[in-house]
């Protein structure tokens, strides 16, 4: 989706470059985060409202309540956001220098991009991994519930605890 190049755009232009990596790191972790929480969370939500679709409202209303945040206190960089202060600006704008594009690198290579062995075997690899990866999340749990009758709230737990 649009999320993570929209974070990467967000943190070139509010995080200072001292600050960036371990930043980034933070956020991008959180995706993580969210996948163990989210799953711990949806058990616990169907155990205690017999019913699966108590994890799509859930997380659908919360989804909501963080995009209204989202669009009041995320502006697209500190020059245009109207609740931070002067001297947050003047810092930002200090450690960061200017954010213009240098008129001097050369166009995106996409022919060499799109045509590069190696580029193309890391393309198939994040494919099989996502595959993989969301078949495992959402299938699982179906699997041990139906044919080992497991709680959804104990598969969370295992599933989370490892």
């Amino acid at each position: 989706g649009t999320t993570f190049p929209a974070l990467s755009a967000l943190l070139a232009t509010w995080v200072p470059l001292k600050e960036r990596s371990k930043l980034g790191s933070f956020v991008f972790g959180g995706g993580q985060v969210g996948t163990i929480v989210g799953t711990a969370l949806s058990g616990v939500l169907i155990d205690y409202y017999d019913s699966w679709e108590s994890v799509f409202y859930f997380f659908g209303v919360l989804a909501i309540i963080w995009f209204i945040i989202f669009v009041f206190i995320c502006y697209k960089d500190p020059e245009s956001h109207p609740f931070i202060k002067e001297e947050e600006k003047e810092y930002l704008r200090k450690e960061m220098g200017s954010l213009a594009r240098d008129k001097n690198i050369p166009p995106t290579p996409w022919r060499a991009i799109l045509t590069n062995v190696p580029m193309m075997a890391l393309v198939c690899a994040q494919i099989g991994h996502d595959f993989g990866f969301f078949i495992m999340a959402t299938d699982l749990p179906k699997v041990q519930f139906a044919f080992f009758n497991i709680k959804f709230i104990i598969i969370s737990i295992i599933l989370v605890h490892g």
